[in-house]
């Protein structure tokens, strides 16, 4: 299945979801934190099923559509207070893989029973060999980390949205580090040096001062 992004719509990073659930590790039912959540999820309208969840209400995936909200990821993974309709909202956008090797980012389902009815989610936060991490609102009455292993039969299967990519930027040289490099012919010559140096994000013309330093003092 092909995952179609719309032009506007928002892909968050795995590291600004990571970032985000970390700050709800500890928040414990009917806290002011939780029913400030329950208080968020309830003013977007229209509600999921027209059902305005109650502060006693099961809540492990209002915590996943209140994060997606948060994020910017509810147009990919839809909203949801009940799960077994929530891995059916990610079927129709093309999102649920089911039983696949699982990625950080994912949103897990679980199965308590084997009933085939989902009744419990979360996001994944850790992948090992054979185990998964995640972190889960409603668990014990929580927000907390839980471990599990990945052929766990209660595991039902994984959704995978799609997240921004992260960029890494190399570590930026000094002006010195630079000039060097130039002398030694590294960036070119002319105006393919300084069209090279500016693409870099970097300044040619202050470049080419230290390198006439360098190559005066190296005359003398």
């Amino acid at each position: 299945i092909i995952i179609t992004i719309k032009e506007g719509d928002i892909m968050p990073s795995k590291q600004t979801l990571l970032n985000e659930l970390q700050q709800y590790i500890g928040m414990v039912q009917h806290s002011s934190k939780h029913q400030a959540m329950v208080d968020a999820y309830n003013r977007v309208e229209p509600l999921p099923v027209g059902y305005r969840v109650k502060y006693s209400d099961d809540w492990c995936d209002l915590f996943v559509t209140y994060i997606a909200d948060k994020i910017g990821l509810s147009s990919q993974i839809g909203r949801e207070c009940g799960v077994n309709r929530h891995r059916d909202i990610m079927r129709q956008k093309g999102i649920w893989l089911g039983k696949v090797s699982p990625q950080v980012g994912d949103i897990i389902f679980f199965d308590w029973d084997g009933s085939g009815f989902c009744d419990d989610i979360g996001f994944v936060i850790q992948v090992g060999n054979d185990f998964v991490i995640t972190i889960e609102g409603n668990s014990l009455c929580q927000v907390r980390k839980v471990y599990y292993q990945k052929q766990d039969w209660r595991i039902a299967g994984y959704a995978r949205p799609v997240y921004q990519e992260a960029t890494v930027k190399a570590p930026a040289k000094s002006v010195s580090e630079l000039a060097l490099e130039v002398i030694r012919g590294l960036w070119g010559n002319g105006a393919e040096r300084v069209r090279r140096l500016t693409q870099a994000g970097y300044d040619a013309v202050v470049v080419q001062k230290l390198v006439n330093q360098k190559l005066l003092g190296l005359k003398n």
